[in-house]
């Protein structure tokens, strides 16, 4: 074999690795830039093939074998995964050729009796997981993941998953061949084939063995249920992490095979660089599911002239943003194994988000940086000496300030007076406050030879694809006896495409709340600003979604976003010149770019502009849940959650608490504790509603779309016009393969208050049920809404393809596609 040359390029310089089914060599590509080296893997199919009459069934194989060695070949473009540069058949034998990556493998930094830390073991499951999404998109397995098969690459020091076993499954007829792993490999309970949860149960293993020091083949596992007992090896401090490594080893009658999917959400919570991903871009990719579901990518292609870039981009997966962020597969839950019946082709997440606090990569300096600029320009509205709220200065003309506050704040006809950072106060008429009809905003004036500064407002359209935080400053109220303390915190924002579905009462609708953000609100601090985190101003601060009868924040907080006072000021005698504005949004946060380590990082010390006072009353229940309200509502989940816990051994019975900790817990993707503490809430509280779809959430997080369904529909017998319930009935009918059924939920729902997503939806779940007119009827009610959403263009497409009709079917796709570049979406394939 040495010197044999294939191809009329690689030629055989030495033998490199063999096993049963497969000989390894290096070569040479002569023709190659540099003659550089690679392998060339020979693969010989079983000797049942290779009988006369089965000469047919050989070239069967090689098809199947080509369709394989394309998906690496599009996987070879990401630094993941060894290039593949040519494969072909000779003599009855398959051949790839692949990019030699040269390297050490990972073994070699699993070195026994030296374990690695939690955050080297964070970092090394999070590169691994991801790179296990890329390849189960595709609906293959690796098979044969070992420290061995993973080598460190000395170009880049990326990690590249090498040796899959996917073509010694097929060619030997054996599917459970997996190579030699010992230690790595998931029990098999049943007669059943390769699973995406063999991958999982591995890389948990690679895990386990990095933070304990114990080679995988050493730890013990118990010999009826195949646990892995490794907790008493190693003490783990972060407890979503010993969650998540005992979920991916976990075996049972199901294989946990959805894992990795919740898995990389818990990851990035743990890294604290957590970001939501665009839900625009989880759409395009379960669009893209549903194509290899139906059957119509052939069909689909066919249509699409060779030049399409949309063509290009599903062939081409590799410059897709799945590639770049994998996780966007993992929101909707999908397993890997059920991808030909997957259910995330529907905008399903529009409204199921829970009320979730991401870890914030916010670092103490950048979050002092707002509060400096906060503080400036924050100041107390105040009447008769009794503290009414807060405002914003937003303008000055000469001597004139122009001050933002929300309206019910200065509702009464009074004189007001304004109190500023430096402690001065200064009279404010009636007759100098402009109040605004239809929204909660005025402007009050007041004329000081001061200096004062001035906020910058950002125009900002608030749809974004990835997570943003916004801090909320104010003057909260004090009792009389205390002196007044200035009031900063972080939270979540929520983007405005979801928040206008959240925020559906007539009272916020009529006072123009369209801002909706996590942050801890107090009486008091009203009219504040709300501040991205550039220190711009972004809306006004209204209410909180609050139990008035306990006193306890259970919602998110609702403002007015600034681009409505700037549909209005033109009533007022206010200079527009004067006006600072931006409209770009804030650049992205994230934990790289921050240096987010040691003292930079936000803690609860109390010289932090963001530290959380503990409660002066330790046995006051009330003042434990206000304490881990605010903890968790700025990522601090494990803190909060204690504190929930220390509320609850003092008044087992306040649901709040119960509450509040099942919503923490969900973050901490501990659902079926998360379950347990709202059904607690129901025996305590069964007529707060809102649990009934938090309940339902959690179950159908947890595959449960039955129970979630039965959850939800309680909560609609009570409120018949709530538009998030029948959205969500919709959602898990749908996941449930009821299709009538959700159809008429999300019929209701559009009733409610008509969305295009809500027509996508129904129109999705008319296609699955081959009714392509009623679906494309149903596009076309959600393109009158919004013109410029480029997945409903693209479900169209689907529908004109089953129609038959190539022409339109074209035309929808160029037209996505040209959304999706608009849009600077990643979708969007530069020519």
């Amino acid at each position: 074999m040495i010197g044999q040359v294939f191809s009329g390029r690689y030629e055989i310089i030495q033998e490199f690795s063999q096993d049963e089914f497969s000989q390894t060599y290096l070569a040479q590509d002569k023709k190659g830039h540099g003659s550089p080296v690679c392998l060339v893997k020979e693969f010989v199919p079983c000797a049942n093939f290779l009988r006369e009459g089965d000469r047919e069934f050989l070239q069967q194989i090689f098809r199947l074998f080509q369709q394989e060695a394309e998906i690496l070949k599009q996987l070879g473009h990401s630094d993941r995964f060894p290039k593949l540069l040519a494969y072909f058949q000779y003599q009855g034998k398959f051949y790839l050729v692949q990019e030699f990556i040269e390297g050490r493998p990972l073994l070699d930094e699993l070195v026994p009796g030296k374990p690695l830390s939690e955050e080297e073991v964070i970092n090394l499951l999070a590169e691994l997981l991801e790179t296990l999404a890329m390849i189960h998109f595709y609906h293959i397995n690796h098979g044969n993941i070992h420290p061995n098969n993973i080598i460190r690459s000395k170009q880049n020091h990326q990690l590249v998953l090498t040796d899959f076993a996917v073509f010694k499954q097929m060619l030997s007829q054996n599917p459970q061949i997996a190579g030699k792993l010992a230690g790595y490999q998931r029990p098999k309970l049943t007669a059943e084939t390769c699973l995406f949860s063999d991958d999982i149960y591995a890389v948990g293993m690679i895990a386990i063995q990095a933070i304990t020091g114990i080679p995988a083949e050493q730890i013990p596992r118990n010999y009826k249920t195949h646990k892995v007992i490794w907790e008493d090896k190693v003490k783990v401090k972060n407890r979503r992490l010993l969650s998540l490594l005992n979920n991916m080893v976990s075996v049972g009658k199901k294989p946990r095979n959805v894992v990795i999917y919740k898995g990389l959400k818990p990851i990035k919570i743990i890294q604290k660089t957590y970001q939501t991903v665009s839900q625009k871009k989880i759409d395009l990719a379960g669009s893209l599911i549903e194509i290899f579901a139906q059957n119509q990518l052939g069909k689909l292609l066919g249509l699409m002239c060779s030049g399409s870039a949309i063509a290009f981009l599903l062939l081409n997966p590799s410059t897709l943003y799945f590639i770049r962020y994998p996780q966007v597969l993992l929101h909707q839950g999908i397993s890997g194994e059920a991808m030909s019946q997957s259910k995330a082709f529907a905008r399903l997440d529009i409204i199921e988000q829970d009320l979730t606090v991401r870890s914030a990569p916010v670092s103490e300096e950048l979050a002092k940086k707002v509060e400096g600029i906060a503080r400036k320009i924050t100041i107390q509205i105040k009447t008769e000496n009794k503290h009414q709220g807060s405002g914003a200065i937003v303008a000055k003309s000469g001597n004139q300030y122009y001050v933002l506050t929300a309206k019910h704040v200065v509702n009464k006809i009074d004189t007001y007076s304004v109190v500023t950072r430096d402690g001065k106060s200064y009279q404010v008429d009636d007759d100098m406050v402009k109040k605004f009809a239809g929204l909660d905003l005025a402007i009050l004036q007041f004329t000081s030879e001061e200096n004062y500064p001035v906020a910058t407002l950002a125009n900002d359209p608030l749809n974004y694809d990835e997570t943003r935080w916004g801090f909320l400053s104010g003057w909260p109220i004090v009792p009389e006896n205390k002196p007044s303390h200035y009031e900063f915190n972080l939270g979540q924002l929520v983007s405005q495409e979801i928040a206008l579905l959240n925020i559906t009462d007539a009272n916020s609708v009529n006072q123009g709340y369209e801002l909706l953000y996590s942050n801890f609100s107090k009486a008091g601090v009203s009219g504040g600003p709300v501040l991205d985190t550039q220190g711009r101003l972004i809306g006004i601060h209204g209410a909180a979604r609050v139990d008035r009868v306990n006193k306890v924040q259970l919602g998110d907080s609702l403002g007015v976003p600034i681009k409505r006072f700037l549909d209005v000021v033109n009533q007022t005698n206010l200079p527009q010149e004067s006006l600072k504005i931006e409209v770009n949004p804030p650049a992205k946060i994230t934990k790289n770019s921050q240096k987010i380590e040691g003292k930079n990082k936000i803690n609860l010390s109390r010289d932090s502009v963001l530290a959380v006072n503990q409660p002066a009353d330790k046995n006051n229940h009330s003042h434990w849940v206000n304490y881990g309200n605010q903890l968790w509502r700025m990522g601090l989940t494990d803190a909060g959650i204690q504190a929930f816990d220390e509320a609850i051994k003092i008044q087992p019975d306040f649901y709040p608490a119960w509450y509040l900790r099942g919503l923490a817990l969900i973050e901490n993707q501990e659902d079926p504790e998360a379950l347990t503490s709202f059904d607690r809430v129901l025996k305590l509280e069964p007529k707060f509603l809102q649990v009934w779809a938090e309940r339902g959430k959690v179950l159908a997080e947890l595959g449960e779309y039955s129970k979630a369904v039965n959850s939800i529909e309680q909560g609609i017998k009570s409120h018949q016009k709530n538009l998030m319930f029948h959205w969500l009935h919709g959602n898990w009918l749908y996941r449930s393969k009821q299709y009538v059924k959700a159809i008429a939920a999300y019929s209701k729902a559009i009733e409610i208050k008509p969305h295009p997503f809500a027509y996508y939806n129904r129109g999705v779940a008319h296609y699955l049920m081959h009714n392509y007119t009623e679906a494309i009827a149903d596009y076309n009610q959600a393109l009158q809404m919004n013109l410029n959403i480029g997945e409903i263009y693209l479900a169209r497409s689907l529908a004109y393809t089953a129609q038959g009709n190539a022409q339109k079917a074209a035309e929808d796709l160029a037209k996505a596609e040209q959304l999706f570049c608009e849009q600077h979406r990643p979708e969007c394939e530069k020519k």
